[in-house]
C-alpha cells in the first residue's frame, strides 16, 4: 500500500506540470481504452481554482480533474461507476466529512461520464463542471470526490481531501 501512495505522489507532482487536457465534449475522446469498474484509487492532481463563467459578478464554480486509477493498469482509466464530488464550506479533514454534511454535492453517472473524459499524460480522466448556485462563505472550501462501480456492491473510494483557498 506504501507503493501505490509513494506512486500517486509522483504522478501527482507529474500530472501538475504543465499535461494540458483533451477539450472535454459530447463526444468520447479517439483511442479511450473502455470504462473499468474496479478502482483502487482517485486523485485531484492540481487544486483547482474558483472560476467567473457568466461575466456577472461572483464566482460560478471550480472545474477539478479527476483521474481514477486500477492497480491492474498502468495509467488512470475512464471509470464504469457513479463519480460524487462533495465541497464543504470551510477546511474540513477525511474524518470531520464523515460526519458533515457537504455544502454541495455533484453526482456524475456512469453513461454521463464520458462527457467530461480528457486524456492526461498520466492516463485518462476527468474535467468535471462544478457550478454552484450559491457562493461558499468561507475563506477554504474542501472537495472530495467519491467512486462507486455499477452494479457491484461495494464501499465507496474516496481521493484525499483538497483545499481551495476562495479569493
Amino acid at each position: 500500500m506504501k507503493r501505490i501512495a509513494t506512486g500517486l505522489a509522483v504522478l501527482t507532482a507529474w500530472v501538475s506540470v504543465g499535461c494540458s487536457p483533451w477539450v472535454a465534449g459530447s463526444n468520447v475522446p479517439s483511442g479511450a481504452p473502455k470504462p473499468v469498474r474496479q478502482i483502487n484509487a482517485i486523485i485531484m492532481p492540481e487544486t483547482p481554482v474558483p472560476l467567473d463563467w457568466d461575466g456577472k459578478e461572483g464566482l460560478d464554480g471550480l472545474r477539478p480533474t479527476v483521474l481514477l486509477f486500477a492497480l491492474d493498469k498502468e495509467q488512470a482509466v475512464p471509470a464504469d461507476g457513479t463519480l460524487e464530488l462533495h465541497l464543504f464550506d470551510g477546511r474540513v479533514s477525511a474524518e470531520q466529512a464523515e460526519n458533515t454534511s457537504p455544502f454541495f454535492t455533484w453526482v456524475f453517472e456512469a453513461e454521463d461520464l464520458p462527457t467530461y473524459l480528457v486524456r492526461r499524460v498520466v492516463g485518462w480522466g476527468y474535467s468535471l463542471p462544478l457550478a454552484w448556485t450559491k457562493v461558499p462563505t468561507q475563506r477554504y472550501i474542501t472537495l472530495i470526490a467519491r467512486y462507486r462501480p455499477v452494479g457491484v456492491d461495494q464501499e465507496w473510494i474516496y481521493s484525499e481531501t483538497v483545499i481551495v483557498q476562495m479569493p
